[in-house]
């Protein structure tokens, strides 16, 4: 036995692959099965590896198939096996990772689910060190009260050191700190989470006396981990955090709230400079020479040449924002304070004669791109005026080149503290500022022309109609109202109004107006005929008696909308009618239901209403559009802060 051995042995190096195995060798096996062979170097090499070799032949001493089957199910097998689960994906066995690293941030960051992002990221190495930080690029916390803050605390957890964790642990004990950590772990060691987080949104409310101090906790010993901030929107500012603040190397855009920030030394905000954009809200009592006004003139001047947006909330008790950058616009002398600036927003502030002076020096009104009027405390009047003289005066100017495209001017008049000759001073100059120019792509009128009940019925003012027809590249027009004064009436649009909107601006894509129930399925028909829109918006509220549409007339609206559309051309010979290749209109919302048509849908999200219905036309039944409810699936913030300002600014930075 020992010599048959030595001769395979001898005779392995010298043998030569074979094409195809020997018939009889199936044969033979049955004849040895008991012969206890010691396994040699090529037997202990994987099955893979020894076809590729092609020793087939049984006379060179391969063991059978059946043989080598038994032989791959015990420890050889156990090796290979092993092997492969410990390899790490490659470029070649998984497809999305095969992409360029470009392409695959690029997917990811328009991955709006989190938990399916979150799942990923635990199937590999390789998916965990790219999802990771797309997970933790934003921070959106916030705590109003005390049920929030177990949530607050495993949210900010992760970000925080053992040593930290520990400590905030003796400072108060609350749901979602951890019991405990592995020996093995450095406690001083920073979690990489937390270089992770370039944009953060801290709606830290008033959660009570007892709980106040350890979330303010939280806030600042995570702040002091995060060096690569860029964004940031807080509703908190102590000492420890405006210190934080004060050192990011990175910081671009801030927005803060400012009002009594008299506790603790918050002087290290004054060393911020340099943001693109900024977002300052300062509503409480407050005089000239407080520290609130003076770091809110302190922010906008250290960032006078790079600010790109600039949004000012203040009140009649506290425009001393304004009155800041008058006077250093009169030490500076000339030229412009805010030589960057593309966006500005006003809200609250008391207008006085000075508004003029103030913004000649301060900002170029003909080169923003966005301009935001919003409820003013008193003299929107002459700020319109000045704002739609400059502009004319601009647009007549053949050297000047208007850029503003984005303007939103809040319409209200408050009837129970102005004269009825204010208000309509106040609405004469308004739409002399919309009339000034004509280079608008959106358009937004909100709380248009409230009046008492009872008086005769009122829709869209004619020369403001006009004013609005004079921007013919809009795309996006709104004329919303949020809400209804008591003793108060909405006006409507008449079906006349709508259809001279849809024929004059033939760029539309949103639309946003109020009308009357009883007319909906002729609106209907008449958006129909709008080629490029793609989303309406329409209130039928008219007073707090009168309410919402019920659901015959919105299917009177959705109905005029569907064939409208349909009955176009029936003579010709279009086998399929797909509705996108004759309406853009995707989405209809009718006091605040919103319904999609389509001729084919996705698949249905959670809260979806599961059926869809169809329209059809008579004259031709294979004429269809599908369309369904889908208000639920609508994004909701509850109790944190809206992320508009953030997304927007995100956008604007390349972030988005």
């Amino acid at each position: 036995m020992s010599t048959r051995r030595s001769a395979r042995l001898r005779a392995q190096p010298t043998q030569e692959p074979v094409l195809a195995p020997d018939p009889t060798a199936k044969e033979e096996p049955k004849k040895r099965t008991k012969q206890k062979v010691p396994a040699t170097k090529s037997d202990k090499e994987p099955a893979s590896k020894r076809k590729k070799n092609g020793h087939a032949s049984s006379e060179s001493g391969v063991q059978p198939a059946a043989k080598a089957r038994k032989k791959e199910t015990g420890a050889g097998v156990t090796e290979t096996s092993k092997s492969i689960t410990q390899r790490p994906a490659t470029t070649t066995s998984d497809t999305l990772l095969s992409l360029p690293g470009e392409v695959l941030n690029m997917i990811l960051k328009n991955v709006d689910d989190t938990k399916s992002l979150g799942r990923l990221s635990t199937t590999s190495k390789s998916y965990y060190s790219l999802v990771t930080p797309q997970l933790y690029k934003r921070l959106d916390i916030y705590v109003t009260v005390h049920p929030h803050i177990a949530k607050f605390i495993r949210t900010l957890e992760p970000l925080l050191s053992i040593k930290q964790r520990e400590q905030l642990k003796k400072e108060g004990t609350y749901k979602g700190q951890r019991e405990s950590f592995s020996d093995k772990l450095d406690p001083q060691k920073i979690p990489e989470l937390a270089s992770f987080v370039t944009e953060a949104m801290f709606g830290i409310g008033d959660p009570g006396k007892k709980h106040r101090y350890i979330v303010h906790r939280y806030v600042e010993e995570a702040m002091k981990n995060m060096k690569n901030l860029e964004i940031v929107e807080t509703m908190l500012v102590t000492e420890s955090t405006a210190k934080s603040l004060a050192e990011q190397k990175n910081l671009k855009a801030l927005s803060l709230i400012i009002d009594g920030l008299g506790e603790g030394d918050i002087t290290a905000l004054f060393d911020i400079k340099s943001l693109r954009h900024l977002s300052i809200r300062l509503v409480s009592f407050s005089r000239a020479d407080d520290i609130e006004a003076k770091l809110g003139v302190s922010l906008i001047l250290n960032s006078r040449s790079t600010l790109r947006s600039l949004n000012i909330k203040t009140s009649s008790f506290a425009s001393y924002l304004l009155d800041g950058l008058a006077k250093h616009a009169k030490v500076k002398g000339a030229g412009r304070i805010l030589t960057a600036l593309e966006s500005f927003s006003l809200t609250g502030a008391h207008i006085n004669e000075d508004i003029k002076g103030v913004l000649a020096k301060a900002i170029d009104l003909a080169a923003l791109r966005q301009l935001k009027i919003d409820y003013q405390s008193h003299g929107v009047e002459l700020l319109c005026q000045y704002i739609g003289d400059v502009l004319s005066e601009a647009h007549g100017d053949a050297n000047t080149d208007i850029k503003l495209r984005d303007l939103s001017l809040n319409m209200a008049d408050d009837g129970w503290y102005t004269e009825p000759g204010e208000q309509e001073a106040s609405l004469n100059a308004k739409i002399h500022l919309v009339s000034s120019f004509d280079t608008l792509t959106m358009l937004d009128l909100d709380e248009f022309g409230q009046y008492p009940e009872g008086q005769p019925e009122r829709g869209i003012n004619p020369s403001l109609l006009q004013a609005i027809l004079k921007h013919q590249d809009l795309t996006n027009l709104k004329m919303a109202h949020n809400g209804i004064h008591g003793g108060c009436a909405i006006p409507h649009w008449q079906p006349h109004d709508i259809a001279s909107v849809i024929t004059n601006l033939p760029k539309l894509k949103e639309l946003t107006f109020s009308t009357s129930a009883c007319n909906l399925e002729e609106i209907g028909k008449t958006i129909s005929q709008a080629r490029n829109l793609a989303s309406v918006k329409i209130g039928t509220i008219k007073t707090w008696a009168i309410g919402r549409a019920n659901a015959t007339e919105v299917k009177n609206l959705l109905r005029g909308i569907a064939l409208g559309v349909m009955e176009r051309d029936l003579n010709s010979d279009v086998k399929v009618f797909k509705w996108e290749d004759h309406s853009a209109l995707k989405l209809v919302n009718i006091d605040g239901t919103v319904y999609e048509l389509g001729s084919k849908f996705e698949k249905t999200k959670k809260g979806m209403s599961k059926k869809a219905e169809k329209f059809t036309v008579d004259l031709k039944p294979k004429r269809e559009v599908l369309y369904r409810e889908i208000t639920s699936t609508r994004p909701t913030y509850g109790y944190a802060l809206d992320p508009t300002w953030v997304n927007q600014v995100a956008k604007d930075l390349g972030r988005a």
